[in-house]
This record gives C-alpha cells, structure tokens and sequence, in this order.
C-alpha cells in the first residue's frame, strides 16, 4: 500500500512539473509509447484472440491518448486528477470500509463502498477545485461524476482482460501498480468521452 501510494504522490508531481512546463502533451504521447511497447509480449499470450492483438493497443491506449490530446493542457490535466482521484480513494475506501464486492469474478479487491466513495469524492473534490477558477468550468458536476464513473468501468475493463490472459499484471514498471496499463486504465473510456463533452 505505501508502494502504490508513494509512486502515486511522485507521478502527480510529474504531472504537475509537465504542466508548469508547459509540455503536458508529452506525457500521453509517452505513456502511449510506453503501453504499447508493454502491450507487444502480450499480444504473443496464447488466449490473445486476433482481434484483440489490434483492438487492446487501439482501445486502451491510442484512443484514449488522442482524447487526452484533444482536451488541450487544462482538460487534460483536469481528467487526469479526476481519474487518479477516483483510483485512490476508491483503493483506500474499499480497504478501510469495503464490505460488499463489486465484481468478484472480475477483481476481487474492487467494493462497492470503495466504487461509490471513488466517484462521489473526487467529483466533489474536482468541482469543488474547479469552482475557484475564474471562467466557466471546463467540465460540470453531473460530468464529472459521469467521468468519474467511466474511468472506473475502464479499470474494470482492463482487469477483464488481465483475467482472460491469466496475469495478475500487465508489466512491472511501476512498483505497486503492475504495469502501465493498469496505471491508465481509467482514461480507457473517460478520456473519450470527456473529448465528447468538449467538442
């Protein structure tokens, strides 16, 4: 738990330094890269239908990037806290007060206290954040609830496919996270729709 938290706390400061520097949109393009590359000894896994050798880089990785993309610096940077906020208090709430499973055949660990905390807090947090912005927000609370929600069903989504693989992990570059895929698993189909909401 310390390990996930820690590396959690250093990639928003990675985050956070990107956006002052204004190279923000370097980050999806390398965490794309770096997906992809991870991706490629698993698409060799026997259970890896064809499909899925292109439909998994296409739809976890290359669309979520380009959505990200889209959003610009500020919506990107937004959806970013949105999804890691979701992710982090969903773990620690389901560890400290989970009691009823979510998708036991799918992620064992995943509750629905830690499912409903995730989303109501950080859409909260995030709102509450934005509104001390000048401007109109870039997105609304009912969107960012919305979002918050997609970016959970995407984790789902990708230990869907853990499960069918039979892994527990996609990769080990990240200590307490597994791989890079299971890092950005929540923009898989927040980030597309939070392109939608901002076209």
């Amino acid at each position: 738990m310390k390990d996930r938290l820690l590396v959690g706390l250093i990639l928003m400061a990675v985050v956070a330094v990107a956006f002052a520097l204004q190279v923000f949109f370097l980050l999806p393009i390398l965490v794309c890269a770096v997906g992809l590359w991870e991706w490629w000894p698993l698409s060799k896994h026997p259970a890896c239908a064809p499909w899925m050798r292109v439909g998994v880089p296409l739809g976890f990785l290359i669309l979520p990037t380009a959505s990200v993309l889209g959003l610009g610096d500020a919506g990107g940077l937004v959806l970013v806290i949105l999804v890691a906020l979701t992710d982090t208090v969903a773990y620690l709430a389901g560890r400290r007060y989970g009691r009823h499973k979510l998708a036991p055949t799918i992620s064992p660990g995943k509750t629905w206290e830690g499912f409903a905390s995730g989303v109501l807090l950080a859409s909260a947090a995030v709102a509450l954040s934005l509104s001390f912005f000048q401007g109109p927000p870039l997105f609304s609370f009912p969107e960012l609830i919305l979002l918050a929600l997609l970016s959970q069903m995407g984790d789902l989504m990708e230990s869907k496919l853990k499960r069918h693989l039979g892994i527990k992990d996609t990769g080990t570059w990240l200590r307490g996270h597994g791989g890079i895929m299971d890092r950005v698993d929540g923009f898989i189909l927040a980030a597309p729709a939070a392109w939608l909401m901002s076209v």
